[in-house]
């Protein structure tokens, strides 16, 4: 049965608890009963507002015993710092939540969501999306893609699943580094990324895997441990754990530090050539993202091969407390051997 719209809204305002969503307009409102319960059905330029909260939709189901709303078709929440965009959000006030679905678009202060599905906890804080969820910081130029992301307000902290995928622009929005594994999470506060299990990052040439890293956005730094390995042009890199340093997102120095191994692979004509380097402490200088100095320490040793106008003329093996290789267009250009007296070794061996 149809009932006078405004007699039912005065009814309905009499009745609504200051504490509730409350209906402020409705083009048309029923009385009516669904799945076994009573509500008022509105539709048409639909209103609701709690404070400084503010609901606007084409129709809504108002559950008033239940404290429950559903709002279908352009739905859009607002409150003071956020706005929640979806096909449906199904409201609850104690403890007051939001259930959206389809199409969801939401902006949580600095962070921008969209997803298929998002449920926000308001006394907490917290969301948690699926579903085809990006994940986007304005303020640090972070995104996150993944399959599930779930966001801490209070802390800026979020936890994404399901194949995630972080991407740390530049100021014109190309991709910078990308960050793949298992389970990412980012800190926004502090400007943090911590990447666990079959972890992949890339950032140019440069390739990266390992089982746990860390990018410090704030100091321009990269840590992976858990068999690290960095791969950059023919250059491969291992250790116990591996630190990049970033200068203005360009490559400035990379630190293998406990068992670590340089191998530099080239071709001469067509012999494949592989440079190896050992030792405990091993430091890597970059120029415009090119080597142009090692320094190894602690058990130091080095293998690279002469060679002059394309040409070898030999292999120097060299051990010793310090080395230092300084190179020029990608080939050993000189080398510093320091040792305690009687501990370092150098043997030349020519070729076959």
């Amino acid at each position: 049965m149809i009932f006078n719209c405004v007699s039912l809204l005065t009814q309905l305002a009499q009745s609504q608890v200051t504490s509730r969503l409350q209906l402020v307009h409705a083009d048309s409102l029923r009385y009516e009963k669904t799945q076994g319960q009573v509500a008022f059905h509105v539709r048409g330029k639909v209103r609701f507002e709690k404070g400084l909260k503010t609901v606007s939709c084409d129709d809504a189901w108002y559950f008033q015993n239940l404290d429950k709303v559903v709002l279908r078709g352009r739905v859009v929440l607002r409150d003071s710092s956020r706005i929640l965009k979806a096909d449906q959000i199904i409201y609850y006030g104690e403890p007051e939540r939001e259930l959206a679905e389809g199409h969801v678009w939401s902006r949580i202060d600095q962070i921008i969501f969209s997803s298929q599905h998002l449920v926000y906890f308001a006394e907490k804080y917290w969301a948690i999306t699926k579903g085809q969820v990006h994940f986007v910081d304005t303020t640090n130029q972070v995104q996150l893609f993944a399959g599930q992301v779930e966001y801490n307000r209070l802390k800026k902290y979020a936890i994404a699943v399901q194949q995630p995928r972080l991407v740390k622009m530049d100021t014109t929005t190309h991709e910078e580094i990308v960050i793949r594994a298992k389970r990412l999470e980012y800190d926004g506060y502090r400007k943090l990324a911590f990447a666990h299990r079959q972890v992949r990052i890339t950032k140019q040439d440069v390739v990266c895997e390992a089982e746990e890293a860390e990018y410090r956005a704030r100091e321009e730094k990269i840590i992976i441990r858990g068999n690290p390995i960095v791969w950059k042009e023919g250059d491969q890199m291992s250790g116990q754990t591996i630190e990049l340093y970033l200068k203005e997102m360009k490559l400035q120095q990379v630190h293998l530090i406990g068992k670590g191994v340089l191998l530099s692979r080239f071709k001469l004509g067509e012999q494949q050539m592989e440079d190896k380097l050992t030792g405990n402490d091993i430091w890597m200088y970059f120029d415009q993202e090119k080597l142009t100095k090692i320094v190894v320490k602690n058990q130091a040793t080095s293998l690279y091969h002469v060679v002059e106008k394309n040409e070898l003329q030999g292999i120097n093996q060299v051990m010793g407390d310090r080395i230092v290789l300084t190179f020029k267009n990608g080939r050993v250009n000189t080398a510093i051997i320091d040792s305690s007296p009687g501990s370092s070794r150098g043997k030349f061996m020519p070729p076959d």
